[in-house]
């Protein structure tokens, strides 16, 4: 890989910084828009949450293409037409009048997003040489940013505006310009061929990938389960749309502030006890949402959960590329392919049993999450290099 100059490096690594807090924005507008959109197309808990599935499988198959497409053939078409066909999807849903063709737009915005997230978290490792831990945890840390200020601008939008369409209609338009300036970059890290690359099907075969597979599964299937329902939960139980927005924005806080701070966590605990450490939090506190005696106590559980997930995505990514390291793209796009499984199964069983049980009831149950999660980081390998001090 020729060695870049500097200004190129940091050019590229703020449009990776930029795409991924427009990713983030957009992550939390299907939540946040959620009641409307059930109001508007007339559904059931069981019915809207087929976007869930539907969104992360579009997210995986496009997260598999760019993995290891993006090692073998260069990332940057991998970051120029996935940002065209966020802008495509997006146009879809916005101008939609049917709830089928609402979904097919999500399914199209799904596949271009899960591509371009795989290509930017292979391309922030690219320029960062070995501190990935840092460099990871800084990029989904405006990842959180994005989706912290999201229900808020959806908040203010909504003074002046009452259609859910003119929201998705300005992220259309945000996702035309991130592809024009993509196509406007000219330096990306050249890929060179390597006797040690290992495929898709070599890679998912490997032990530390099956456990940091499993940890990605249960981390993103609890926080999906609180991202997705805990704005409908709270306006179920008479608080209002406000406050229950105001949730959102709590979450994707301590999100941000848990992955600005394990940026260096990794570095000066090591991979696998940092991981240990947010798996056990994130165990102890989320009772605080499940069983509320008021909006304090759920507001607080909320942040505490977020605050200890936040570092076990971009900690887990860190751990496989320290030990694959000609395998960047592909680790992303298989652990990807979790963080898609886990955003999709927990939450549509939890509108399945809201729908049967109530909302109260599945959100318990989905508690039972974090044990395996924590149990994993304890199974976890010591690598036999530790990270470099970032």
């Amino acid at each position: 890989m020729a060695r870049p100059n500097i200004s190129a490096e940091a050019g590229l690594t703020c449009l990776c910084f930029l795409g991924y807090l427009m990713m983030g924005a957009n992550a939390v507008l299907f939540p946040t828009l959620l009641p409307l959109l059930r109001s508007d197309f007339h559904l059931n808990l069981a019915t809207v949450g087929i976007v869930f599935p539907v969104n992360s499988l579009g997210a995986l198959a496009g997260g598999l293409i760019a993995g290891a497409g993006s090692d073998k053939r260069g990332r940057k078409p991998y970051l120029l037409y996935p940002a065209l066909f966020s802008a495509l999807g997006m146009a879809i849903a916005t101008l939609s009048h049917s709830w089928a063709l609402f979904v097919a737009g999500y399914l199209v915005w799904g596949m271009a997003q899960g591509a371009f997230s795989i290509t930017v978290n292979a391309l922030v490792m690219d320029v960062s040489r070995k501190a990935h831990s840092k460099a990871l945890n800084y990029l989904h840390g405006f990842y959180s940013l994005g989706a912290t200020l999201s229900p808020l601008i959806v908040i203010t939008l909504f003074r002046y505006l009452t259609s859910w369409r003119t929201v998705l209609g300005v992220a259309c338009s945000l996702w035309l310009a991130m592809f024009l300036l993509c196509a406007a970059i000219r330096f990306f890290p050249e890929n060179t061929p390597s006797k040690s690359r290992r495929n898709l099907f070599q890679l998912s075969t490997q032990p530390l990938i099956l456990l940091l597979f499993a940890l990605t599964f249960f981390y993103n299937g609890a926080a999906w389960v609180l991202i997705g329902w805990v704005k409908t939960f709270l306006q179920s139980t008479n608080h209002s749309s406000e406050v229950a927005t105001m949730m959102l924005s709590v979450f994707y806080c301590a999100l941000t502030i848990g992955r600005f701070g394990g940026a260096s966590l990794a570095g000066a605990w090591g991979y696998r006890r940092s991981l240990m450490l947010s798996a056990f939090g994130a165990l102890l506190v989320y009772p605080l949402v499940i069983f509320p005696t008021s909006i304090v106590w759920i507001g607080t559980g909320v942040f505490l959960c977020a605050l200890f997930l936040a570092p076990l995505y971009p900690t887990a990514i860190a751990y496989g590329a320290q030990h694959f390291t000609e395998n960047r793209g592909a680790i992303t796009g298989t652990l990807s392919m979790a963080l898609s499984l886990g955003s999709t199964l927990p939450p549509y069983w939890t509108g399945w049993l809201g729908k049967e049980y109530g909302l109260a009831t599945a959100l318990r149950l989905n508690y039972l999450l974090l044990f395996p999660l924590f149990a994993i980081t304890v199974c976890l390998p010591v690598l036999r290099s530790s990270p470099s001090k970032e």
